[in-house]
């Protein structure tokens, strides 16, 4: 081997079930999905497959681990931001310029100021890589699963993939533009760094069902009820969200009701976490890597 060191990696979807025969030193595949109940103490375990997994030669790929993780982190980034704004910062939850316009404390309250929008921009940061790998895993595995398929089907999926990563890259804005006392303008901005990634998150959580359904993969009732709770929430809070700010005209005059409101937006980041227990398991990519010849060599 050369000094310069190089990776090959071989990658190709295979059936849900492991093989045992080609296989068998593969990790299995955590499947804790089917009717088990959610458990908050398991709320961020797809982030630590995905750092578990980085050390193995031979690893299933997942594509919606990514996905999943990317919901968790959000879900946890809320929290951590309450707890740090609720010790260090509790005057930002008694009055800031988001209870003006829309009567409650929205969970973005919470990492809009000064310490935890340092922590929650540290937090974001991996979101952007989340939501890069699963664009590009899930793309490939669309073509490996349907080689056959109207390049149309496959051309949707890359589509939809790369504009939930696009909308990942937009969403840490909000810590570029942060909502000013009587500014419309930068309420606004900053709004909609945030806004336009919950129908995004919703479009990519309902294709990977889609691609579930389409590759024969079998869902639970709990599935399906995940799929319509993460839908009905997806569609309400963009709505709520959107109209409550682009409507907004600064007279202290709210645009919803301030409980109902409230309820559709805690309702949404709470799904988020469910969404991602019960994420429907399609084929995965199984990924080889070994150390290959210096770049002046072919390879085999």
């Amino acid at each position: 081997f050369g000094s310069s060191r190089s990776s090959e990696r071989r990658a190709r979807a295979r059936p849900t079930q492991p093989d045992h025969s080609a296989r068998s030193a593969l990790p299995r595949r955590a499947t804790p999905y089917a009717g088990a109940p959610f458990s908050l103490s398991a709320a961020m375990k797809f982030c630590l497959k995905l750092v578990r997994s980085s050390v193995h030669e031979h690893c299933r790929t997942e594509p919606e681990d990514y996905l999943a993780a990317s919901s968790e982190l959000l879900f946890a980034t809320m929290v951590v931001s309450f707890c740090i704004t609720k010790l260090l910062n509790p005057q930002q939850l008694l009055d800031n310029p988001i209870r003006r316009m829309v009567g409650y404390n929205n969970p973005c309250v919470f990492w809009d100021e000064k310490p935890a929008t340092l922590v929650a921009a540290w937090m974001f940061a991996p979101m952007i890589y989340l939501g890069i790998r699963y664009a590009v895993t899930d793309s490939m595995r669309a073509k490996l699963s349907n080689p056959d398929d109207p390049a149309k089907r496959n051309t949707l999926y890359l589509y939809l993939n790369w504009a939930y990563a696009i909308s990942q890259i937009i969403c840490s804005g909000i810590f570029v533009v942060t909502p000013q006392d009587g500014m419309l303008t930068s309420m606004r901005v900053h709004s909609f760094c945030f806004v336009q990634l919950i129908p995004m998150l919703g479009l990519a959580i309902a294709a990977n069902y889609h691609e579930g359904y389409k590759n024969g993969v079998p869902f639970s009732n709990a599935q399906w009820i995940g799929l319509a709770l993460i839908c009905v929430l997806t569609v309400l809070e963009t709505f709520f969200a959107s109209t409550a700010v682009f409507l907004y005209k600064n007279d202290g005059v709210f645009v919803h009701d301030p409980t109902l409101m409230q309820m559709i937006d805690y309702g949404w980041f709470a799904s988020l976490p469910i969404a991602a227990h019960y994420m429907p398991r399609s084929p995965d990519i199984f990924e080889d890597f070994s150390l290959a010849p210096d770049e002046n060599k072919e390879l085999p």
